[in-house]
Parts: structure tokens; C-alpha cells; sequence
């Protein structure tokens, strides 16, 4: 990946989503976690999050709090987010999808 020319598709205080230029590979930084996708599982990745009803799915830890436990594409990964973290992910990831349409439709991608 030291090749690549990340552009940034969007951003916050606890997240990063970027674009190579070249390979079009999607990294996704959140929080302390780092995850590299090529485009169709990220797709594949945001559909799946866009497709979690919270309330209905969270589970209550040990602790009491309530939270989801998403997949990642790698099999022994999984997001463990609370309500706020799991709103935070899905907007940027929202974002990000957009972003992605916004340079496609200018032939950037």
C-alpha cells in the first residue's frame, strides 16, 4: 500500500474513510482499527451495517450496556459498537458511499 494515493472520501473525530486512486481499494479507519476493503466488499460491508435495526439487534454485555456486534470481512473481526458508535459508523459510512458516486460521476474513480 505505500504506493497508493489515499483521497479522502470523509471524516470525523474518531473516523477516516479514503480511496486509493490507483488500486481503488477503500481504507476504513475507526477509532483504533484499520480495515482495507477492495470496492465490492465495501459495498457488500455497508450494506450490511445500513441493514441493522439497532433495537432490534443489539445484545447487552456484561456491563448492561446494549450493543451490536457487526462482521467484518474478516472472519475473526467484529465491530462490538454502542448506540452512539454504531449511528457515528453508519453516517460516515453513509458519506462515504455518496463521496463514492460524487467521483464516479466525475470520472475521478
Amino acid at each position: 500500500m505505500n504506493s497508493c494515493r489515499a483521497m479522502t472520501l470523509t471524516e470525523n473525530d474518531h473516523s477516516n474513510i479514503s480511496i486509493c486512486e490507483g488500486c481503488k481499494r477503500i481504507g476504513l479507519c475507526y477509532k483504533n482499527l484499520v480495515f482495507g476493503f477492495y470496492l465490492e466488499e465495501y459495498f457488500i460491508f455497508c450494506k450490511k451495517v445500513n441493514n441493522i435495526n439497532f433495537h432490534q439487534e443489539h445484545i447487552l454485555l456484561g456491563n448492561g450496556q446494549a450493543n451490536v456486534i457487526i462482521d467484518t470481512h474478516h472472519s475473526e473481526i467484529h465491530f462490538c459498537l454502542n448506540a452512539f458508535e454504531f449511528v457515528e459508523l453508519s453516517r460516515i459510512l453513509d458519506e462515504s458511499l455518496i463521496m463514492i458516486e460524487v467521483y464516479d460521476s466525475l470520472k475521478i474513480r
